[in-house]
């Protein structure tokens, strides 16, 4: 894996997890680079 694809993975992970913890819904990008289906994520309940 390249380092700049690492920090990419990195920083989607951060956004997308402060995202859940703040009770929003991730960006669709950070979702795919995180390899998780915008439409399997929106079946979870975040309340």
């Amino acid at each position: 894996m390249q380092i700049r694809q690492f920090f990419k993975t990195v920083a989607s992970a951060s956004r997308v997890a402060a995202a859940v913890e703040a009770n929003r819904r991730p960006n669709r990008a950070d979702l795919r680079t995180l390899g998780i289906a915008e439409d399997a994520f929106s079946g979870i309940n975040l309340r």
